[in-house]
């Protein structure tokens, strides 16, 4: 469950108190939607990626370093960066 404070001035008259917390609740609420749904499509592609490339994915680092493999070259070069540095999402946790 979320927990959403709302204050609003007490000198408003009761109708724009009760728009302003209607309102204020609603972008609230949008805002904790946008969230679950970045967090479920996340959850759905570390389970995919994780299938598909047969390793275990448990972070960002570590989905990055498993889907460079199928980026295009010029992609794979902004992902990996300076030749023979070696990054943290090269190497994934073993």
């Amino acid at each position: 469950m979320t927990k959403i404070t709302v204050s609003v001035p007490d000198d408003l008259p009761d109708g724009e108190k009760r728009r302003s917390i209607e309102s204020e609740i609603e972008t609230k609420l949008s805002k904790h939607e946008e969230e679950a749904r970045l967090n479920d499509y996340l959850r759905d592609l570390y389970h995919k990626a994780s299938k598909d490339t047969g390793k275990e994915i448990e972070s960002t680092d570590d989905l990055i370093y498993h889907l460079a493999r199928f980026a295009s070259r010029d992609l794979k070069e902004k992902l990996i960066g300076v030749p023979r540095t070696v990054y943290p999402w090269q190497k994934p946790k073993v």
